[in-house]
């Protein structure tokens, strides 16, 4: 999920990740991303937050919001390891990377239909 970060443009060293509790992403390993923001002009911090959904069998990272998949050669290379030790079947890695947080899964269809 760190890596999501980074590939996200927003390597934040001190952020804090947490579990959380994503009910449209039951299957999915849920996180939050925060770390407090600049200071504002009245003095305000605002937190910077991010939401990510982990596909548990692929690794794959979804941006949980915005819906969409985040990749980036660090996370493909942790996925590589995630999917050797989960000893699944390749025939089956399709049907696995295909799923979605169900939040997504109709923001994911009706972009799909636009490119067609």
């Amino acid at each position: 999920m760190r890596q999501a970060l980074v590939a996200l443009g927003e390597d934040w060293p001190s952020a804090h990740v947490e579990p959380w509790k994503y009910d449209w992403a039951p299957e999915f390993y849920t996180f939050q991303s925060w770390r407090p923001g600049p200071v504002q002009d009245d003095g305000v911090s605002v937190l910077q937050t991010r939401y990510f959904a982990v596909n548990p069998w692929t690794g794959d990272v979804w941006d949980a919001m915005g819906c969409n998949r985040i990749t980036s050669p660090a996370i493909q290379k942790e996925q590589k390891l995630i999917w050797k030790r989960s000893r699944l079947a390749d025939e089956v890695r399709e049907t696995l990377r295909n799923r979605s947080p169900a939040a997504c899964s109709d923001v994911e269809r009706k972009a799909t239909e636009k490119k067609k």
